[in-house]
Formats: C-alpha cells, sequence, structure tokens
C-alpha cells in the first residue's frame, strides 16, 4: 500500500490492523529497517 496508494500511513495502519499508527511505524522499521515514510519516499 504504501508503494501503490497515496493513502497517508494512518489509514495504512488501521487497513493492516494497527490503531496506533506509532506502533506501525516501530514494527514496520523493525522489520523493514526504515520507517514507512521513507520507505514510501524512496521506493515509491
Amino acid at each position: 500500500m504504501l508503494r501503490k496508494t497515496k493513502d497517508n500511513i494512518t489509514t495504512i495502519a488501521g487497513r493492516v490492523g494497527y490503531n496506533n499508527p506509532s506502533k506501525f511505524a516501530a514494527a514496520f522499521k523493525e522489520l523493514i529497517g526504515m520507517s514507512p515514510g521513507k520507505y514510501r519516499k524512496n521506493f515509491a
């Protein structure tokens, strides 16, 4: 979704089951190695 949509990260976090966007961002960074925003900037 970060690559294919323009939806904000809060919306994407909710769609994948996170009520707290900060928790989503932390989990994403732990798995991918960068924040969702940086990932989108580099790969979208």
